[in-house]
C-alpha cells in the first residue's frame, strides 16, 4: 500500500471470521501490521545471498561445503563438473555416491583432519572429471566452519588446478638432472683427458728408450 507521502508500505493482515450459532457468517475482523522494515531486511538478505552465490559460481576453483558427517550442503558450477551432476543432485549426498570407495575414503580422511586441527588443512589430489574425463592435480584447502555459537557446521573446501605447475616442476627437475649429468660427464672427460696426457708422456719416454735400445742391438739378436 501507499502511505500519505507516497511511500510503499508492506502490511501483513490477519483475518478472522465470526459466525453465529447457526454457522452463518456475521463479520470478519482484520488486523494489519506494518512489516515494511522486515521486508526490506528480507530483500537485502536475499540480494546479498544472490550476490554471494553469483560470486562463488564465478570462481574458477572448485568450492563446496559439507556438514560434519560429509554430506554436501553446497557446491559451485566447477565442482558440478567433477561429479557430472547439478548442485541439487549433489546436495544431501556424500562422496561415496559419486566416486569409488578408495577416493571417497581419502576425501573423508582429509575432512576429518581439518576438523581435528580446527584450522585449514592442505593436500594434493589427482582427480578425473566425470563430465569430460580429463585429469587434474588439485591443491585443496579444507577449513572447518563454525556458527556464531562456535558449533561446528562442517568443512568448506576450495580446490585449485595446479596441473601445469606440477608439470613445470617435473620438467625443471628433469632439466636439473640432465644438467647435473652433463656436468658429471664433463668432469669425467676432463679427468680422462688429463690421464691420457700423463700416460702419453710416460709412453713417450718408454718409446724413446726402446728406439735407443734397438739401435744398440744387432739384427740377429732375438731381443731386437
Amino acid at each position: 500500500v501507499y502511505s500519505g507521502s507516497g511511500k510503499i508500505h508492506w502490511i501483513q493482515f490477519v483475518n478472522r471470521a465470526f459466525f453465529d450459532q447457526n454457522g452463518k457468517l456475521q463479520e470478519i475482523q482484520s488486523v494489519g501490521r506494518d512489516i515494511t522494515e522486515r521486508k526490506k531486511i528480507e530483500e537485502a538478505l536475499s540480494q546479498s545471498e544472490t550476490y554471494l552465490r553469483t560470486l562463488i559460481f564465478s570462481i574458477p576453483d572448485l568450492v563446496w561445503l559439507k556438514d560434519e558427517h560429509g554430506i554436501y550442503l553446497f557446491c559451485n558450477s566447477k565442482f558440478e563438473r567433477l561429479f557430472g551432476a547439478k548442485e541439487k543432485e549433489i546436495v544431501g549426498k556424500t562422496d561415496y555416491d559419486f566416486v569409488d570407495k578408495e577416493l571417497a575414503d581419502y576425501f573423508r580422511a582429509n575432512d576429518k583432519l581439518a576438523m581435528a586441527k580446527g584450522g585449514p588443512s592442505i593436500n594434493e589430489e589427482e582427480v578425473t572429471y566425470a563430465d569430460d574425463g580429463h585429469h587434474e592435480i588439485l591443491e585443496t584447502i579444507k577449513t572447518p566452519m563454525y556458527d556464531s555459537d562456535g558449533q561446528l557446521i562442517g568443512v568448506l573446501g576450495i580446490a585449485r588446478d595446479i596441473t601445469e605447475r606440477k608439470q613445470a616442476e617435473e620438467e625443471r627437475k628433469k632439466l636439473e638432472s640432465q644438467l647435473r649429468q652433463s656436468h658429471k660427464m664433463e668432469a669425467v672427460g676432463t679427468i680422462a683427458g688429463g690421464i691420457a696426457h700423463d700416460f702419453n708422456n710416460i709412453l713417450g719416454i718408454i718409446i724413446g728408450n726402446m728406439e735407443l735400445a734397438i739401435d744398440s742391438i744387432e739384427d740377429w739378436n732375438p731381443a731386437r
